[in-house]
This record gives structure tokens, C-alpha cells and sequence, in this order.
């Protein structure tokens, strides 16, 4: 749903000028993951810096607090080689707003709680019941990575164990999660993903180590000419679902570990020293706004009182298709003398041609090498959604499910998709819109129709312009 990113880096490996650079171009190149807000956490010489605001990427990284924090960042020079001091981590998030209003500037990622840093793609769809599950964490947000952090840091301390802390929490969760986590108390950064949304770029050489959500962000920034110096053969992994890798900025190591405790891990200790997380954001983004919460109840009205309350007599009056009972406000739709509209009397059912038929197209599209093979366009309705689980399940394919998101996806539809795609181990790649330019483009549609709802029903009936132009 969102697009997740971040990097680790030995000490001068990047000057302060070119990290802003680099992450400026991957706040960019993620961006159609998610326009709603965006933020990153930096963990550099012994502190955790996070900023993070509720607005576009593209937006944030003009804006005179995001320089602020960067030219912070530049001041920690390392004398010898003219980089940034002391060992690199960074994560970053361009959200698609699901749970919790953009608003509310705890609901935006990176999410910090109980000492974890934590960014997530994907929607967790049972993050209600897991609160009751354990009365003991206390609940702070509307977002439901909050419930993952929280588990993580529980599991994190009874077992001592970030990979078993890990393991523990994915086996909870309902729905999709690519997670990114920052520990306070660790030097260690891990990723780990229940449906494979996470691509890895190690460090050949520059010791320079990138990852993000799609390998087309990786391979977009790596052919940009001043970003090949990075990496001179790149060499992309994907993290597949019911993976992870813990990855070590001190050591430069990237270790991989199954969610499902089938292949161990020598990882380093997930307790060293506590570390402070500085909030950097700007202070209209941690002030407590006034009026109703964003996240509230909404106000039902009372019958007979609102404005918005619809008359359904003109609808009760509507004229309707006899046969598939389609409107007399459809675009270009007549009626016969019988009532039967111009759409059943063209239409012609399809003749299909069999499972067998599409076992065997399925077997042309099999790929020696593990790369996918098909790929669904995901509503997360029902059709799209027996696609999907046929595709991957029955016919075997190795598949990627594609949703572009333009303003009318709903929650539940998007619930769905996170349930499927899950339970599935399915990539999910989302390319989203500007969510509130596109419904504010629906909006003037709308009224537009309203006041003129007759010129669709036939091309003679529209208004004539100078512009109008005959073919």
C-alpha cells in the first residue's frame, strides 16, 4: 500500500550533500506508493533522528524543515574522509493513508513506540483483535503499525531475540506486512515481509546497502549516472514472503532468516546501549490540533433534519431495463417496446474455452528462473480477487497482483486486498494518485452532471462550443 525504503552506510561512504541526494530520489521514485505524508528516521552516531509530515514527498523534501534536518546532518563530518561521521541507518515511508488521518501526526510513519522505529507497508486487518489479545500494551495511535511495533518490543523482551521477537509477531498478523524497524536500544536494522514486498540492494564495494519496496525504485536509481558509482554491477534480491534480513551497519553483513523458524541466524545481540529518538518535525506536526478528531465518530444526523438527506421518489421514478435493470441515467442506454435496453439486445455471451485451455497458456508462461510470471490487476472485489487466488494457487504462476488506486478504492476493498495478498505470500505493487485532487476532480464531475444529466444520454443533446469539433 505505502512505499518503504532506506539505506546503511559506513562512516564517509556518502558526504552530508549526497545522502540528501540519494534520499531525495528515493522519496521520489516511491512516491506513487503513497502522496498522503511522508517521513524517514536516521540513526547516526548514537542518536535517532525522525521527521516526518503530513503532506507529499515531492512537497516535504522542499520544504524548509526537511533542509534544516539535512544540513544538521552535514555538519557531522568525518575529518578524515570528508563523509558523515559514524555508521548510517535510515528508513523512510511515502504513505497511503488506511488507517489512521495524516493528520494526527503520530498516526504518520516512521511510527515510534516503546523504543522501536518502525515503517510498514501494507494494511494489518487484525489489528483490533490483537489489542484485546494483550491487554498489557498500551495503545497510543490510530495506525496499525502501532500493534506491530508494540508486539515486536514484547516479544523483544522476552526472548531476547530479534529474530524469534519477529517471528513471533508475523505469526500473529492478519493481512499484509512489509515491516522496516530501528531499535533504540540496537544497533541492528531488520526488514521482514509476509508477502514478498521488499527488494535488497547489498553494497558491492561502496558499502552502500539500499532496499525498498519494488525492485523498479532500485533499478531506476541505480541507472541514474551519479548513482552507478554506488554500485558498479547491481545486483537486486528480492525478500520473499515469510522471509527477512537483520542487516548490520557496523559489520556491513546482511543475514536472512525465515519467519517460519525453518533456517537459524547468527545475529548480534538485539540488546547494546539506549539510544535517544529526536523528533524533528516541524512543531505544527506534533501540536495537538483543535476542532473534532479526524479519527472520530462520524455524526450521524437526524432524519427529516439534514440537508444532504436524499428525496427517493425521483428514484422510485426512474425508468428501468426490464431485463438487467439498468437505468434510464446510463450514458447512450434506449429502451424498445418491450423495455429491454439497447445494452442486453447487443450483447452476445462469450463461448470460454475451458480450464484446460488456460492450464496450457499457464504452462508457456513458466519461468525456469523464479521470476513472476503473471500479473493480476487487484480491485480487491471479488472477481479480481478469485483471479488472484486461482493464478497463483491452481494454476501455480508465480504472480504479482497491480492495483492503481485513483481515489475510489475503498477501505474494505483495500482490506481485502491486504487479507489476500497475505494469506496468499502475493506482491502487491500499488501505484496511487493524488488521492484529493482525484476525488475532488469526481466531485466536480458530479455536480457538473447534475446540472445537466440529460447531455450523456445522446451525443445530439450536447451543447455545442466554438471549440466542438465534427469528425
Amino acid at each position: 500500500m505505502c512505499g518503504i525504503f532506506g539505506l546503511i552506510a559506513p562512516p564517509g561512504a556518502l558526504s552530508g550533500p549526497d545522502l540528501r541526494r540519494l534520499t531525495d530520489d528515493l522519496f521520489r521514485l516511491s512516491e506513487s506508493r503513497g502522496r498522503e505524508s511522508a517521513g524517514l528516521a536516521l540513526s547516526l552516531e548514537g542518536e535517532i533522528w525522525v521527521h516526518k509530515e503530513p503532506r507529499p514527498a515531492s512537497a516535504m523534501i522542499c520544504g524548509r524543515d526537511y533542509d534544516r534536518l539535512h544540513r544538521r546532518l552535514a555538519s557531522r563530518r568525518d575529518g578524515g574522509k570528508g563523509g558523515l561521521a559514524g555508521h548510517l541507518a535510515l528508513l523512510g515511508q511515502t504513505r497511503l493513508v488506511t488507517n489512521g488521518s495524516q493528520l494526527r501526526h503520530d498516526n504518520n510513519q516512521p511510527v515510534v513506540k516503546d523504543g522501536v522505529v518502525a515503517v510498514h507497508n501494507g494494511i494489518i486487518v487484525n489489528d483490533e483483535e490483537l489489542w484485546g489479545r494483550f491487554p498489557d500494551l498500551e495503545r497510543r495511535y490510530q495506525t496499525d503499525t502501532e500493534v506491530a511495533a508494540s508486539l515486536v518490543r514484547c516479544h523483544l523482551e522476552r526472548s531476547g531475540s530479534l529474530v524469534q521477537a519477529l517471528r513471533q509477531t508475523f505469526s500473529l498478523l492478519e493481512g499484509t506486512a512489509s515491516l522496516g524497524l530501528l531499535l533504540a536500544d540496537s544497533q541492528t536494522l531488520a526488514l521482514a515481509t509476509n508477502n514478498g514486498s521488499l527488494y535488497g540492494c547489498p553494497g558491492n564495494g561502496s558499502g552502500i546497502h539500499l532496499f525498498a519496496s519494488e525492485s523498479y525504485i532500485l533499478t531506476r536509481l541505480l541507472s541514474a549516472r551519479r548513482w552507478r558509482r554506488l554500485n558498479r554491477t547491481p545486483r537486486i534480491l528480492h525478500l520473499e514472503a515469510g522471509w527477512g534480513w537483520t542487516i548490520d551497519p557496523r559489520r556491513g553483513t546482511w543475514e536472512r532468516f525465515s519467519l517460519n523458524g525453518r533456517e537459524e541466524v547468527n545475529h548480534p545481540p538485539a540488546r547494546l546501549r539506549p539510544r535517544p529518538i529526536v523528533d524533528l518535525s516541524p512543531k505544527g506536526g506534533r501540536r495537538d490540533r483543535s476542532g473534532p478528531d479526524p479519527d472520530g465518530p462520524l455524526a450521524i444526523p437526524t432524519p427529516g433534519t439534514s440537508r444532504y438527506e436524499i428525496d427517493p421518489e425521483p428514484i422510485r421514478a426512474l425508468r428501468r431495463c426490464t431485463r438487467c435493470i439498468l437505468p434510464e441515467t446510463m450514458p447512450f442506454i434506449e429502451f424498445d417496446e418491450q423495455g429491454v435496453c439497447n445494452y442486453c439486445r447487443t450483447y452476445r455471451k462469450q463461448a470460454p474455452k475451458g480450464a484446460e485451455a488456460l492450464s496450457r497458456l499457464a504452462d508457456d508462461l513458466r519461468r525456469p528462473d523464479g521470476r513472476p510470471e503473471c500479473l493480476v490487476a487487484f480491485s480487491g472485489g471479488r472477481d479480481s480477487s478469485f483471479s488472484l487466488h486461482y493464478a497463483s494457487t491452481v494454476l501455480g504462476l508465480k504472480t504479482v497482483a497491480y492495483t492503481y488506486d485513483w481515489g475510489m478504492i475503498t477501505d474494505l476493498a483495500r482490506r481485502n486486498q491486504a487479507r489476500l495478498c497475505g494469506r496468499l505470500g502475493v506482491e502487491h505493487v500499488l501505484v496511487s494518485a493524488d488521492i484529493g485532487r482525484k476525488r475532488r476532480y469526481i466531485r466536480k464531475n458530479v455536480l457538473a452532471w447534475l446540472k445537466g444529466p440529460g447531455w450523456e444520454r445522446s451525443p445530439s443533446s450536447w451543447p455545442v462550443t466554438s471549440s466542438t469539433t465534427t469528425s
